[in-house]
């Protein structure tokens, strides 16, 4: 095994090396190995170079996306203002109809304003409401964030009773894909005009 190639392997083993961390064993440059060895010899350089790339740009460890809310709640929802003050009226939705991504990242929330504030989830929204915060991990088909703000056939979203007219919404996601996120704010723009709610939308990755 040549050097470079046993630095693509470490490299891509320590990039997704917290992949699935409760469920599975660490990730380790002998388990890419073996997995690589499943195509022909010749395609395996350009297979593991290419896959070396991709997951550095989109594998979102758990400390990365730690960051990403950090990034999120500090410098664009409470930015200059006053943290407790704001973050009394602000309110964090767990309203996902299918799915446990939504209750994962409130979970980061908590810990994040702990470390932070000192202030933890089940403080906020004790005033009056003037804003909420919707979070997924992406936006693919853009099915799931359309259908829990608005109605469906068979459900109903929560922009039809939101309690505050007049609020604003952060539709907050780690990643999103330009069609899904079309196809998802053509629905969730209408729902939100008839009740003068403001939405503000935070991506981190955007790709076709």
């Amino acid at each position: 095994m040549d050097t470079h190639h046993r630095m693509l392997l470490e490299s891509l083993a320590n990039t997704i090396s917290d992949y699935r961390q409760t469920d599975i064993c660490s990730i380790t440059p002998i388990h890419v190995e073996r997995w690589l060895k499943q195509f022909d010899l010749a395609d395996q350089p350009i297979i593991l170079a290419e896959l070396d790339s991709i997951m550095k740009r989109f594998y979102f460890s758990q400390v990365r996306i730690r960051e990403c809310i950090r990034t999120f709640l500090k410098n664009t929802l409470i930015g200059n203002q006053d943290p407790i003050k704001l973050l009394s009226h602000v309110c964090f939705l767990n309203i996902q109809k299918v799915g446990s991504s939504q209750g994962a990242l409130l979970n980061i929330v908590d810990e994040v304003l702990l470390q932070e504030y000192g202030f933890t989830l089940a403080m906020t929204g004790t005033e009056k409401l003037e804003t909420y915060v919707y979070m997924d991990d992406g936006i693919y088909t853009g099915s799931t964030l359309r259908y829990d703000l608005t109605n469906g056939i068979n459900t109903i979203g929560w922009l039809s009773y939101c309690p505050s007219p007049g609020c604003t919404l952060w539709v907050y996601t780690i990643a999103g894909h330009t069609q899904g996120i079309s196809y998802a704010r053509r629905y969730i723009r209408d729902a939100a005009k008839e009740k003068q709610i403001e939405v503000k939308r935070v991506t981190h990755i955007t790709d076709q």
